[in-house]
This record gives structure tokens, sequence and C-alpha cells, in this order.
């Protein structure tokens, strides 16, 4: 059974909940959720007695670049 709380920085719920689950995972939006949020809502569940077992990374959109990483694998330079 999956039971969806609402956010841990509105109210108690999750902090609550999270003490009679077997585990908890958090759910953050990717380039939304701010670092500091996620400090606070980390306190407030371990504060809690709740230890997170995992994290839900949504709306995540991989940028398409060859050259992610700084460099490119072409032959296009070479003789």
């Amino acid at each position: 059974m999956i039971f969806d709380t609402p956010p841990a920085l509105a109210v108690t719920d999750p902090a609550v909940i999270g003490r009679a689950v077997g585990a908890t995972l958090a759910v953050l939006r990717h380039e939304v959720t701010e670092t500091e949020e996620i400090d606070v809502m980390l306190q407030r569940l371990r504060g809690a007695g709740v230890s997170l077992a995992g994290v839900v990374l949504n709306a995540y959109r991989p940028r398409r670049r060859r050259d992610a990483y700084g460099y490119r694998y072409d032959r296009a330079g070479a003789r």
C-alpha cells in the first residue's frame, strides 16, 4: 500500500504517517525544490524519528547535448 501525504513543509502529516509505515520516500521536483527546503524537510522528519528510504525525482528532463561533459567524441578534426 502507498500513502501519499501533503508536502512535509506544509503540515505534520508526513512525519506522523512516516513513523507508521515501512518506508518513507521524498518526492522532489527537478529544478524547483530548493536545497534549503530539502534540509528543513530532513530536519523535521529526522526530528520525528523518520528516516528516508529514498527519493523520487520528478519532472527531470535531461539535456540532449552531444558535448554535455565538456568534450566531443568525433572524427571531424582527425586526419
